[in-house]
């Protein structure tokens, strides 16, 4: 059993190497799998279930995935966005974080809509989009009961240009 300070410790060193890490690729040919990105997503997921995981711990995980989403240089396309959302997913479903703190951390998620347009930009609407999609289609299968669908897609809808592109075609 870790004391307070050891889980605080190894918590902190986990957090700074997730969002530090620069080399975000999934699937390396010559090296094969990379995937920090899902590695320590599901590093993350342990943490999550200790029972020293207090509500702020909680939010700094949820602020490194995040920084991980945005993180400027680099698409995700091996399924990250499945492994950071089982992690947000089991801290929905085990109410681990208030439903407000879940909101307000979808909703800042899609505030990357508002930045200026350059690829930046981009990668985090690109990364966010399809994490939102992930989420949304996990509480979909697991449990279309929760109050955080309507959230779910009002980011997704903030986040994708083509929704009022298609909604022209709709009303037309």
């Amino acid at each position: 059993m870790l004391s307070i300070d050891e889980f605080t410790d190894i918590k902190n060193k986990v957090i700074e190497y997730y969002i530090s890490e620069k080399d975000l690729r999934g699937y390396i040919q010559k090296s094969e799998w990379a995937h920090a990105a899902a590695h320590g997503a599901d590093v993350m997921d342990e943490l999550v279930q200790c029972r020293e995981c207090s509500e702020d711990i909680l939010k700094e995980i949820l602020n490194a995935f995040k920084k991980i989403l945005h993180n400027e240089t680099y698409i995700f396309h091996a399924e990250e966005d499945e492994r950071i959302c089982r992690v947000v997913f089991r801290i929905m479903k085990g109410n681990l974080l208030s439903n407000q703190g879940i909101i307000n951390w979808i909703e800042g998620l899609s505030e990357c809509a508002g930045w200026q347009n350059n690829r930046m930009q981009y990668i985090a609407k690109v990364n966010s989009k399809n994490f939102i999609r992930c989420l949304y289609f996990k509480t979909m299968h697991y449990d279309s009961t929760l109050d955080l669908i309507n959230v779910l897609f009002h980011a997704e809808e903030k986040l994708n240009r083509f929704h009022k592109i298609d909604r022209g075609l709709i009303e037309n």
